[in-house]
This record gives structure tokens, sequence and C-alpha cells, in this order.
């Protein structure tokens, strides 16, 4: 608990600073009140000086706000608040003067209208408008992320600090670089974020969502300009995944600057290297923007030493007013290699020990784009994509648990002992997805509806065999002729089509409801090795075996929700969203002694339940508290089982079950200095984000019945402060993530530590920023207390066993923008 009372210290110290806020009795004043149509004050609502980032205020309870110094001469006021039709007003403000104004604020028609204003994101708890582009996220569970408004290090995509305020998140630390996002919400698996439906500017960037959604590409933290999260309600627009749909919004050319160029250079502990560059050309209808990202690391531990290196272009044209057209290409390159799992008595022993120096991992991905954005009108729009994905992941080494030594490490052991296994991947993918979003008028009140259809046409070449008995990144099967174990060609072909309505029966009710339609078809053909060997390692058996398999289903999902604006800034929202979540055959075929697939698992099946509140209950005090329940069919999970011929323990993946998943979800975030109205140099913000979980499994297993769901910490804590003074900010975040299972057995240890307990553990992160023209400086301290601890238990890479965290770490880093 060190970590703890370290953090305790911090955030005490720093909520203590709020005595600093002295201020002296400026010349010019200026007071009013906001109020709406029937005279009821707004409380929350933003009063600003337009151009002036310093000149901001909330009204209070009583809709009254005061700015008690301004500069003389003429100044321009925005008044908003959500709901609200924005208002700007001109004043001319003189020495000593002491101006008193009021605004009336007029609602805006049914709450539908997508404004496109630079002030009117929120500073704290900002959320997806109602409808975004030809999206509607009306009662739907959901965050955005502002990765530049972090003191963070970005540089090696450190999840905790980066997704600290979305609720309910479980995040898998597997290497100190930060080459794969590993995140999963409401006690669904981490592993690359694969319960997720994945995409980067609306398209997608995993392997294959549905019969290989693991995501080997995320893009670089510095290249994100906001990110999207949507729950299990997103089911009917994105895709049916359990999870939701995570959204990478890149950044891109300012819309102010004809040029624009960026530069972060960031140097850290094991040999951490980053250099992030972009820049931006604007010239009348034409707009470029791309970016290079390099990233090199030595690694905490011995043999873990990676380089990634990213890349992007984007030309857009505003062919007309009403429509722009842009094409994308996106580049990722990384090797790295891996030194392997740990027993838990090795890793109680020395964490940094390593059993593996042969093993290693590649990644190159091509993702080309092509988007269309056309508005025919007030009431119309329409978008659409189509993009492609060419592919490989290469997976180099020696598979077998980490209580079993490296053949490689004894002389006498025969060549083919010695031999690594590969697994080897070629996607070659392409999808095309259109959007129609159409506003009608019903009565006094507005509607919209947003539909759209989608095609999916996925091939994947899957190799697994034997590769050379060196310790080199070689990614080449000995045989040319065969790998050795298996190799397959996967087809999976997807069609879709759905619909979502959104009514406002009332000004303050809002109802939606949804249908989509799935087709899919999964095509597999291919041959696998089957070896067999006398005790004296003689060939018994050696023959290749021809198999094949087709799975053609087609299905229908519905949903349907609810919000209630109990006032312009807060709301109540419920929904209901069906979930489908197809196999992943490619995994089926995989020859692991550590893992294994039940030839005969079945689709999962099974629905999301939301219900909450969300917005500001005071100014500068936002919430969003949600009770959920997520119910599965045909769940998926991992048992223990035993060979009956070789008597090992090998992890089963097959239908567990059903399971129930019931939790509740928070946060708050609070900027103190707005109660009082503060308008100096100095700023505190602070949030506390708390989830609690609890999922059990319903099944005709015994050994199952009653148990606890894998991955599913019963609590998970995380809060923050950062105080800001002028160009000067200082960030602490404390997480704490309570003990949980790694597999469906529950299973406290084994043998060879692929499963077990995943014990309790917190973390403290420091950052600091500060900015000076156009130059920023930023370093901090990750792990601050050291704690020794892991988040996982590797069945396969970059494993197998236990993956330990990344001890105390220093980054810094410097930027330039011009």
């Amino acid at each position: 608990m060190k970590a703890l009372r370290i953090a305790l210290y911090i955030l005490g110290f720093l909520a203590g600073t709020t005595g600093w806020a002295q201020m002296s009795d400026p010349p010019t004043k200026l007071s009013g009140v906001v109020i709406d149509e029937m005279g009821n004050p707004i409380p929350g609502a933003r009063v600003s000086l337009i151009n002036s980032s310093e000149a901001i205020t909330t009204t209070d309870l009583y809709g009254r706000f005061t700015f008690n110094r301004l500069a003389q001469g003429k100044q321009v006021l925005l008044v908003y608040s959500l709901g609200y039709e924005p208002i700007t007003d001109t004043l001319i403000c003189t020495h000593a003067s002491h101006q008193k104004v009021e605004y009336n604020l007029k609602p805006l028609a049914a709450q539908l209208a997508e404004l496109e204003i630079a002030a009117d994101r929120p500073e704290i708890l900002e959320r997806l408008r109602t409808i975004r582009g030809t999206m509607l996220f009306a009662a739907k569970k959901n965050d955005i992320v502002r990765p530049d408004d972090l003191v963070a290090n970005t540089a090696t995509n450190n999840a905790r600090q980066v997704y600290a305020k979305v609720s309910g998140l479980n995040i898998w630390e597997s290497d100190y670089g930060g080459n794969q996002l590993e995140i999963g919400g409401r006690g669904l698996s981490p592993s690359r974020t694969s319960n997720f439906n994945t995409r980067q500017n609306g398209y997608d960037i995993s392997a294959d969502p549905l019969g290989y959604p693991e995501t080997y590409y995320s893009p670089p933290t510095d290249a994100i300009d906001r990110i999207d999260i949507v729950r299990g309600a997103s089911s009917l627009q994105f895709g049916s995944q359990f999870g939701g749909t995570i959204n990478f919004i890149l950044k891109d050319h300012p819309k102010d600057k004809k040029l624009h160029l960026n530069s972060k250079q960031s140097v850290g502990s094991f040999g951490l290297f980053n250099s992030y560059n972009s820049f931006g050309v604007k010239s009348g209808k034409h707009q470029v923007f791309g970016y290079f990202n390099h990233k090199k690391s030595e690694g905490w531990r011995a043999n873990s030493a990676s380089e990634n290196n990213t890349y992007y272009f984007k030309y857009t044209l505003q062919s007309t007013p009403q429509l722009k057209l842009s094409f994308s290409y996106t580049g990722n390159r990384y090797l790295a290699q891996q030194p392997g799992g740990l027993t838990d008595a090795q890793f109680e022993e020395d964490p940094t020990q390593v059993n593996r120096n042969r093993n290693w991992f590649a990644v190159a991905w091509n993702l080309p784009a092509f988007n269309a954005t056309w508005k025919l009108s007030d009431k119309t729009s329409i978008t659409h994509n189509t993009y492609a994905l060419v592919a490989s992941r290469d997976a180099l080494g020696f598979l077998a648990t980490p209580n079993v030594a490296d053949p490689a490490e004894q002389a006498s052991n025969e060549e083919f002992r010695k031999q690594r296994n590969l697994i080897s991947d070629q996607f070659n993918n392409w999808g095309t997805e259109t959007r129609l979003l159409q506003r009608t008028q019903i009565g006094n009140y507005e509607t919209a509806l947003t539909a759209g259809v989608r095609a999916y046409k996925g091939k994947n070449h899957k190799q697994q065999g034997f590769a050379s008995s060196g310790s080199d990144a070689s990614f080449k099967y000995i045989s040319e002729d065969f790998p050795g174990i298996s190799d397959y060609n996967f087809n999976n072909t997807n069609y879709a089509a759905f619909a979502e309505a959104l009514i406002y029966p009332t000004k303050k009710l809002a109802l939606t409801y949804g249908v989509r339609y799935e087709f899919i078809d999964t095509q597999g053909n291919g041959v696998y090795r089957n070896l067999v060997r006398a005790p004296n390692n003689s060939i018994l058996i050696d023959e290749q075996i021809e198999d094949g398999m087709e799975k053609r289903r087609d299905f229908a999902i519905l949903g349907f929700g609810a919000a209630y604006r109990i006032h312009p800034s807060l709301e109540l929202f419920a929904n209901f969203s069906q979930n489908y979540r197809s196999i992943t055959f490619n995994d089926v075929i995989v020859r692991n002694p550590a893992f294994r697939v039940d030839p005969n698992i079945e689709d999962e099946r099974g629905y999301n339940l939301d219900l909450g509140i969300k917005g500001m209950v005071l100014p500068g005090v936002g919430l969003d508290f949600t009770a959920f329940y997520l119910k599965y069919a045909n769940r998926i999970g991992l048992l223990l089982a035993t060979d009956s011929e070789t008597f090992q323990v090998y992890r089963l993946r097959t239908n567990i079950g059903k399971s129930n998943t019931f939790g509740f979800e928070s946060l708050i975030e609070i900027k103190p200095l707005e109660w009082m109205h503060y308008q100096g140099d100095l700023n505190i913000s602070a949030f506390v984000n708390a989830s609690v979980l609890k999922g059990r499994y319903n099944s005709t297993d015994p050994t199952i019945d009653g148990n606890k769901i894998e991955l599913v910490p019963d609590f998970i804590f995380k809060t923050g402060i950062k105080l800001g003074y002028k160009e000067f900010q200082l960030s602490a975040q404390y997480s704490y993530v309570n003990d949980h299972f790694s597999d469906a057995t529950n299973a406290f240890e084994t043998a060879n530590s692929i499963s077990g307990l995943i014990p309790s553990y917190n973390v403290l992160d420091i950052g600091l920023r500060y900015n000076y023209n156009k130059w920023t400086l930023e370093t901090g301290v990750n792990n601050a207390a050291n704690e020794s601890y892991f988040t996982r238990r590797a069945t396969g890479y970059p494993g197998p066993g236990i993956i330990p965290s990344t001890p105390r770490n220093y980054y810094f880093t410097l930027g330039f923008t011009f």
C-alpha cells in the first residue's frame, strides 16, 4: 500500500493549494445572469470571452456569473449550455466600470442540432453529442478521451493513464513499449482488445472483425485527436460485439492554418526513444496531413527489445461545400523480442529473470481507406467508407510453459527438439460501409433516422510449423513445401444492414429503437500433420490429413433506449441491446501444448442492459453513474484439462455455459475553483473512477457452476488530480485493481502458472508539463512506488505464463509546434 500512501499525500498537498487563489480588485467588472424562456436560472452554463482561453466561467445554481477583471475595449461574449442555442454579445468595457447583463437562452429544437462551436467542448465530463455525423449516440453509455489534455506518458501509449477516466476497464500490460493495446470492459478479456469493435476514423483496423478480431495495430497516442468509446449498446450501428466500439479519431490539419508542423521527441528508462513528427498543408480546396512515429526500446527485462514504425498520410478534397472526399494510408511495422512468461515461484524470486531468448514477434500492417461525406441538405447526410487491410503477423519461438526448460539450452538434445514453433498469418481483407442520416419533423418535434449497409470479405492464410533452432528473428519454415504442423485458408464473408431511430415524444424525453441484420459465412480448408513418435523418438505415424469446415448463419439483433433530461446538463438514460460474438475458427487449429480449443465450440449470444445518470450536477461538478447487466449464453471461457495420454495440464477454450455479470460504474469529475468563480492563473481538477463488478457462471458442469467469471475484478478504483498554474501542469494518478482469477475453474495456482490468481495491485503515476510559446516540456515517473505486480497470465505469446509489469520508469519529452 506504499503507492496508496504516496498518492493520498500528493492529493492532499495539491488540494491544499486552493488557498493560493488570492486576487486583487481589477478595474473592470462584468456580472450577469443566464435564464431560460420561462425566466428560470440555468446553472452550469458556460460564459466565455471569445479568443481568450483564460476568461471562461460557469453560472452558479442561480444562473449568476461574474468576471472581476476584464481588458478595456471591445469584448465579445459567448454564452451556451447543453440543450440551448448559444448566443454572442458584444460589449464595450471601460475603466473602473461594472456592467450588469442578462441572457435568455432558447432551447434547441428537440436538442438535435449538431453544433460545431470550438468552445462547445466542456472542460470536464465530455460525452458524445446526440448526433455526430451520421451516427446516433442518444441513450448510450459512452466516453471521450482527449490525449492532448492528459499529462501522461504518451510515448509508451500508457493505457493505464490514457484510459484512467473510462469506468470498468481491465487493462493488460504486456510490454513496456506499448506496441499493442489490450483493454477489456465489464469482465471481458482484454486480449488485444478483441471484445471491442476497433476502428480508426470510422473503419475497421483489427485483423478480421469476425474471424480474428484481435488488434495488433493501434495508432500512437500522440497522433490521436480523440478516442470515442461506446459500450454494448453500439451493437446496432457498429457490430454485434459485447464490449462495444472504440474509434480512434486521428489528428488532421488545423482548419485555420495553411502550414502546420509538430514534433515531439521523447527519451526514457530502459533505452526508450520515441519520435513523433507531423505536418499539414492547406491550399484552397486541398488539404494534406501526415505523420511518422518511430519508437525503440531495450525493454526492462533481458531479451525484450522492440522497434516500432508507424506512418500515415491523408489527402482531403473539399470538392463542394456539401461534398468532402479523402484518401488515407496507414502503415505499421514492428519487431519485438519476447522474454517469455514466468511461474509464480520465478516471479516471487525475481520478476526480471527470463526463460526464453529465442522468441520473436513481428507485425506488418497496411490500411488504405477512402471516405466521402455528402451533405445533401440540412436534413440529409451520407457518409461512405471503403477500406482494405493487407497485413501479416508472425510469432516465433519455443511455446512450452515456463516450467519447461528450452531444449536448445542442452546441447545433447536432438535437433528436432530444438526447432522453434512459427505461427504465421497473412490477412487480405476489404470492406465497405455506407450510412444515411435523415432528419424529419413530426409535429413540433424533430426526429432522426440513421440507416446503413455493410459488406466485408476477409481472407486469412494461417500456417503453423517448425523454424530454425537458432535465436535470430528468422521467420522462415524449414520446409518450403509444408510448414510442419498445419496450413489453412479461411474466408469470411459478412453482409449487414441496420437502422436506428430517435424520436422525442416530449421536449425532455428521447426514445431510440433499432435493428441490425447480419449474414456471416465462414469457410476454412487445409491440412494438418498427424505425427506420432515411439518412446525412442522414432516416427511411427507421419501423415497429412485434409480438413475443411463451413459455417453459415444469419440473425437479427434488436435494441432500444430512453433518455430523460432532468436538466439541460443532466440526464437519465437506459438501454437494452442484444449482442452476438462469432467464434474465431482460425484459433481452432493452433497446436500449442499449453492451450487447445474445443472443435465443437459455438457462437456466443446475449445482451447488455444499462441504467444510468450523467451530466453536470453543479458548476464544476460532473458525474456519470451506470448500473449494468451483461448476459451471456454459450459463453466461451477457459478450463483446465489434462491430456489423457501425456497427463499434461493445458487450458481448453470451450463453451462453458451461461454467465451473468452485474456492475456499477461511477465517475466523478470536479473543478473546485469554479464553485468560487475564480478567474486567476490557478486551475485544479480531480476525478474519482470506481467500479464494482460481480460475475458468476451458470453451468451444467459442477466444477464451473457458481464460479467467478475469469478476468472480473470485484473492484477497480482510479483517482487523480491535475494542478495548473499559468503554463505549468502537474498530474498525479493512482490506480487499484482487485485480485481476480484467470480461468473459469478459479484455480489459485498451477504448476505451469498459465492459470491462477492475478493478485491485487496498485500503481502511482506522476507527470509534469510546461508550455513556453511554441515549445512544450514534459517529464514524469510511472509506477512511482516501484510496485512489483502482473496483470495477466498468457496462454501463448508473449508467454506462456506470468507477464511481469514494468517497474518504476521515467520519461522526458520536448515538443515543438509551428
